[in-house]
């Protein structure tokens, strides 16, 4: 008895007082990286062929998106970190924390191919349980993009891992 009045209570909440409860997860949009590379594309200045140019988005599409992990990892190349650190920069955010991204996994979405910054303490927790082939759900959202020889490359910080 004391269940189904607790299934009551809850439907009888102000909608108001169920999404506070809800997770900031809850805002990560299933959809594809590639999709909003297509949507974003056209934005993207690729004709300096000599030039390296930066460009970070208040609008980051928090996304939850399959993916597979190849098995290879880096060191955050210097213009990555140039855009997460334009990204907190324009937020507001204290610029150091961009220092918990010290490497870069690489995923494939379908055919799309991506290195995407992941947090030290989840690439260590990942290190002992992931490997290469292994399918992941990620959190991911887009801080802007890297362009140098019109080589464009897309910056997906991963904010949270899963076995789906």
């Amino acid at each position: 008895m004391r269940i189904r009045y607790l299934a009551v209570l809850v439907l009888l909440l102000p909608p108001v007082a169920r999404v506070g409860a809800q997770s900031s997860w809850d805002r990560y949009q299933p959809r594809t990286l590639a999709s909003i590379i297509a949507q974003h594309q056209d934005l993207v200045d690729t004709t300096r062929r000599s030039a390296l140019s930066f460009s970070v988005t208040a609008q980051t599409f928090p996304t939850r998106t399959d993916v597979v992990f190849t098995g290879q990892t880096r060191p955050i190349p210097a213009d990555h970190l140039t855009v997460l650190r334009g990204w907190a920069r324009m937020m507001g955010i204290d610029t150091t924390r961009v220092d918990d991204y010290e490497e870069e996994w690489e995923f494939a979405e379908d055919a799309l191919i991506l290195w995407m910054p992941v947090q030290a303490e989840t690439a260590a927790s990942m290190r002992t349980s992931v490997r290469a082939g292994a399918k992941l759900t990620v959190w991911a959202q887009w801080f802007g993009t890297a362009t140098r020889d019109g080589q464009t490359n897309w910056v997906f910080p991963v904010m949270r891992t899963m076995e789906p």
